[in-house]
């Protein structure tokens, strides 16, 4: 609860809230339950993206719901198309979020 706590906040001070939108491309782990808990509590949407599909077909949806920012690994992040996002194994974002 803490850690999804205090990445909502990381994710409000990048943008997320009412009415927008934040990627999960995260695989089935312990992590994806705390990032999708922290986006519920950012108030911000989520958009499902499975590391699994087609290169093709997480562009149109990145394209389509245009999302404010991605939440990945860096693993996962070398598969997506260029924008905006936000690693959850990068050493300076675990930084950010042991506070």
């Amino acid at each position: 609860n803490e850690r999804a706590n205090r990445l909502a906040r990381l994710l409000m001070a990048r943008g997320a809230g009412p009415e927008r939108v934040v990627g999960l491309a995260l695989p089935r782990s312990t992590e994806l339950v705390v990032a999708l808990l922290a986006v519920l509590k950012s108030g911000a949407g989520y958009l499902p993206l499975d590391p699994e599909y087609p290169a093709e077909r997480i562009s149109f949806m990145l394209a389509d719901a245009a999302p404010d920012v991605v939440l990945t690994t860096t693993d996962v992040a070398g598969r997506l198309p260029a924008g905006p996002m936000l690693a959850l194994d990068d050493p300076q974002v675990r930084t950010e979020l042991a506070g």
